[in-house]
């Protein structure tokens, strides 16, 4: 049996190599610096985007709201003062 070993500190591109040894029907794992197998999952879940919270999206609605009424706000003033 014929091992390929790669080796890297980021583990994001471990995770790159695992799957793309995987995907062309190789037997594939990561391993620490002791050779431990190392579980991948922690890693998958901390690089996937997650979705914003119902708050979340309502605080940038809010902020989007104030920076459009303080644009009207301050382009009424000016246009108060230049007349």
């Amino acid at each position: 049996m014929l091992t390929i070993k790669f080796q890297t500190e980021d583990p994001k591109r471990a995770l790159e190599i695992v799957e793309d040894r995987r995907s062309r029907g190789y037997d594939a794992w990561i391993e620490d610096e002791r050779g431990k197998v190392v579980d991948e999952q922690p890693f998958k879940n901390k690089f996937e985007p997650t979705k914003p919270t119902l708050r979340e999206r309502a605080i940038g609605l809010l902020i989007g709201l104030l920076v459009v009424l303080t644009t009207v706000v301050v382009a009424l003033g000016i246009g108060r003062f230049a007349g």
